[in-house]
C-alpha cells in the first residue's frame, strides 16, 4: 500500500517527509476505490465453491453411502450445522468488515458504518486508549467466532475417530476364537470406517473454515491498523491544537 508522504525542494534537493506511519496491507482491499468489496467477495467464492463441491457430492451419492450411513445422523449434522455456521458467520462478517473500510475511506472515523459497528456514540474522545481496546476486541470476537468453528470440526472428527475405535475395540474384546473373528469382521470393518471417514470430513471441513478464518483475520487486521492510525492522526491535531 503507499505510503503518504509529503515532498518538499529545499536548495534543488528532494527532501521526503516519512513523519506519515507506515501501514503494512494486511488485507486485500485498496485505498485507490471507494467501493471495494474483494474482502467479502473472496469469502463469497469460497462458500460457492464449497456449496457446489458439497452439491456434486451429495448428487453421486458419496454423502449418503459413505458419511451419512458411516457416521450416523446425529454426527453428519454435526459436522453441516459447523460448516454452514462457519460459512455464513465469516460471509456476514467480511461484509461488515468490506463495509466499514469502504466508509472508512469515505468518510473518515464520522461514517455511521463504522460507529455502529464498533458500539460508540462517537470516536471523538480523549481516552484514544480505552477506544483502541474496544476496537480490537469487537474484531477480536468477530475472528474469534469464525474460528471457533473451525476448531468444533476438528474437535467433532476427533470425537468420531475414537468413537468408531472404540467400537472396533469393543467388538474385538467378545471374540473367543477364529470363528467368531471372521464372523465379527465385517462389523470391526464398519467401525473402523466410522473412524477413518470422521477424521477425513473433520481434516476438509477445518482446512475449509480455516481458509475462511484467513480472510477474515486479514481484513480484521487491515480495518484495525487503519482505524487506529486515524485514530492516532486525531489525536495528533488535537495535541497541535
Amino acid at each position: 500500500m503507499p505510503v503518504n508522504v509529503v515532498c518538499q525542494q529545499r536548495k534543488g534537493i528532494k527532501v521526503t517527509d516519512f513523519s506519515e506511519p507506515r501501514v503494512v496491507n494486511l488485507g486485500p482491499v485498496a485505498l485507490a476505490k471507494d467501493q471495494d468489496y474483494r474482502q467479502f467477495l473472496y469469502a463469497l467464492l469460497l462458500t460457492i465453491g464449497t456449496s457446489v463441491g458439497l452439491w456434486w457430492i451429495y448428487s453421486n451419492g458419496v454423502f449418503a453411502e459413505q458419511i451419512y450411513k458411516k457416521l450416523g445422523p446425529f454426527i453428519t449434522a454435526g459436522f453441516v450445522l459447523i460448516l454452514v455456521l462457519g460459512l455464513v458467520g465469516g460471509l456476514v462478517e467480511s461484509l461488515a468488515i468490506s463495509r466499514n473500510l469502504n466508509a472508512l475511506k469515505r468518510q473518515r472515523l464520522n461514517a455511521k458504518e463504522l460507529r455502529a459497528y464498533f458500539g460508540v456514540e462517537s470516536f471523538d474522545t480523549k481516552d484514544y486508549r480505552l477506544l483502541e481496546e474496544v476496537i480490537e476486541l469487537r474484531l477480536f470476537r468477530a475472528v474469534e467466532q469464525v474460528q471457533n468453528y473451525a476448531k468444533l470440526s476438528a474437535y467433532l472428527g476427533l470425537f468420531g475417530t475414537a468413537l468408531g475405535l472404540a467400537s472396533s475395540l469393543g467388538v474385538l474384546s467378545e471374540v473367543r476364537s477364529m470363528e467368531d473373528m471372521l464372523q465379527k469382521l465385517p462389523e470391526i470393518g464398519g467401525h473402523l470406517s466410522v473412524a477413518f471417514i470422521a477424521t477425513l470430513t473433520g481434516i476438509v471441513i477445518t482446512v475449509l473454515l480455516q481458509q475462511m478464518f484467513r480472510l477474515v483475520r486479514a481484513g480484521a487486521q487491515d480495518l484495525k491498523i487503519r482505524v487506529l492510525r486515524s485514530l492516532h492522526n486525531a489525536q495528533k491535531g488535537d495535541d497541535g491544537s
